[in-house]
């Protein structure tokens, strides 16, 4: 443990602080757990978290694979569409982009992928 005492933290709501190891967790897994908490004042389920949850796993077993492929890459999907941001030389941009839609396709529950060559060093820029 890090030493924070999570119990007397506020709650921030634009903040990333829910982390599922959604490689290892099933999609009921993850349903499972946000229904035990779903009184926490925290949880807010919406008509949309269904695909929400269903994207956030999507997006991390992508990341998982593509990371294997090339490192400098984040992984975002929407309604199973996998957008991936790559950190590399625009010179590899072709064969990247075959190669992660290859990979992406593979996973099951993707539609599509799309692929965003960032010159190294401009991530998180876009």
């Amino acid at each position: 443990m890090d030493g924070t005492n999570y119990e007397e933290k506020e709650w921030n709501a634009n903040s990333n602080e829910l982390s599922l190891g959604l490689q290892e967790v099933s999609e009921d897994g993850t349903w499972e757990w946000i229904s035990e908490h779903e009184d926490a004042p925290e949880v807010e389920i919406t008509t949309e978290s269904p695909e929400v949850i269903k994207d956030l796993i999507l997006a991390a077993r992508v990341e998982a694979k593509l990371v294997a492929v090339y490192p400098c890459v984040s992984v975002i999907c929407e309604n199973g569409i996998v957008t991936a941001d790559v950190d590399a030389p625009l010179l590899w941009e072709d064969l990247l982009v075959e190669e992660f839609r290859k990979v992406g396709r593979s996973v099951s529950g993707v539609k599509d992928v799309r692929v965003h060559i960032l010159p190294e060093g401009m991530h998180g820029l876009s």
